[in-house]
C-alpha cells in the first residue's frame, strides 16, 4: 500500500507503534510535542531564507528529500498529538475550515493574502 492509499488514522497508528516500542510515551506530553512541532516548522521554514518566487521552487525541486522530510516531520509530531488526546482529526479540520470560510467568504477574501481583519 502507497502512502497516498494510507488513512491519517493508520498513520497515527504507525506513529503510536513506533512510540510504544521506544518507551516515548513518557516524553510526549502536549507542551513537548508542540515545543518539537515548532522546531520541525521551523527545519522548514530554514529551507527558504531570503528566496522568493521562483527561487523558492528551486530549493523545493533541488531539495526535494530535505522538504519532504521536513514535511513528514511535522505529521509525524501532529499524528502523535492527535493520537495521544484523542482528536477526531477530520472533524476538527471540518469545524475550523468552517469558521476560516466564515472568516474569509469568498466575496471579501478571493485573491488577497491579508487576514480577515485588515479588509473588513
Amino acid at each position: 500500500m502507497g502512502a497516498d492509499e494510507r488513512t491519517f488514522e493508520q498513520i497515527e497508528g504507525d506513529v503510536k507503534q513506533f512510540c510504544e516500542e521506544r518507551n516515548w510515551d513518557q516524553f510526549h506530553d502536549a507542551k513537548e510535542l508542540s515545543v518539537a512541532l515548532s522546531t520541525e516548522v521551523s527545519e522548514l521554514v530554514e529551507l527558504f531564507p531570503y528566496k522568493t518566487g521562483g527561487e523558492i521552487e528551486e530549493v523545493v525541486a533541488e531539495r526535494r528529500e530535505d522538504f519532504e522530510n521536513e514535511i513528514a516531520d511535522v505529521l509525524f509530531l501532529v499524528a502523535r498529538m492527535t493520537q495521544i488526546y484523542d482528536v477526531d482529526v477530520g472533524e476538527a479540520f471540518d469545524r475550523k475550515l468552517e469558521k476560516t470560510a466564515e472568516n474569509y467568504p469568498v466575496e471579501d477574501a478571493k485573491g488577497k493574502n491579508q487576514k480577515y481583519t485588515e479588509y473588513r
